[in-house]
């Protein structure tokens, strides 16, 4: 590793650089072609650096990227979603404590499940396992702001699909989102991420509440409070 950091380090810096081309693309079939580009550069930087975690971990982000793409392209992202188990057993295997990449697979999971049928029950495994996974990261890492959202955005998947026919459960799922959003968003002030979460929240928790019965207006203000900061 010692003897050639530039090397495997200048591998890896462009599959971030692919990843984050993904990211930032308007349509499937671009992110798609720079995750495809991506995938071997971060094989090449692992070859050339097999023990380094954070290399493992790009490999893995960029694999969840993938099936998000996949996902919003109709397919179904099996392959994918066994793929990015792989990878996590390859990122703990060299850095057991590593929060984010189990977050990564909650993230994955949440994202899979949310397109199944909510009653099926490998939608609801998927939900528990992503849960438990986005449960420990956080214990792990409280402060990191990317266990964070992707924790806050598991749970707001809970209320939505992952409470089927639990109303009580699906609005308790809500009030933790926008709990923890709220707390994040005190300890990462900057970040307009966990504005955004909170707004969104807090406009699914409106929607149930009228869905329910109950009075809408508090949630309704909190969001457009933060949809407005947001400007």
């Amino acid at each position: 590793l010692d003897q050639t950091p530039w090397l495997y380090e200048a591998k890896r810096l462009e599959g971030e650089a692919l990843l984050e081309q993904a990211r930032a693309a308007q349509d499937p079939i671009r992110a798609l072609a720079c995750l495809e580009r991506a995938e071997p550069v971060f094989e090449a930087a692992l070859r050339l650096a097999p023990s380094d975690p954070a290399t493992a971990l790009g490999h893995m982000k960029a694999q969840v990227e993938r099936l998000s793409w996949e996902l919003a392209s109709g397919h179904s992202g099996d392959a994918s979603l066994d793929r990015c188990r792989a990878l996590l057993a390859q990122v703990l295997a060299l850095a057991p404590g590593e929060a984010e990449a189990k977050a990564q697979l909650a993230r994955a999971l949440g994202r899979w499940a949310e397109l199944r049928p909510p009653q099926a029950p490998a939608t609801q495994a998927a939900f528990k396992e992503a849960e438990a996974l986005s449960s420990e990261a956080l214990a792990q890492a409280p402060e990191h702001p990317t266990v964070l959202a992707i924790r806050i955005t598991l749970l707001l998947s809970l209320g939505n699909k992952g409470a089927y026919g639990e109303d009580e459960k699906r609005m308790s799922w809500f009030q933790a989102a926008l709990d923890l959003a709220r707390a994040a968003q005190g300890r990462h002030p900057a970040d307009p991420a966990f504005a955004a979460l909170i707004a969104g929240a807090c406009m699914r928790q409106m929607t149930w509440e009228i869905h329910m019965g109950r009075t809408p207006w508090a949630s309704f203000d909190a969001g457009l409070a933060q949809a407005q900061a947001l400007r």
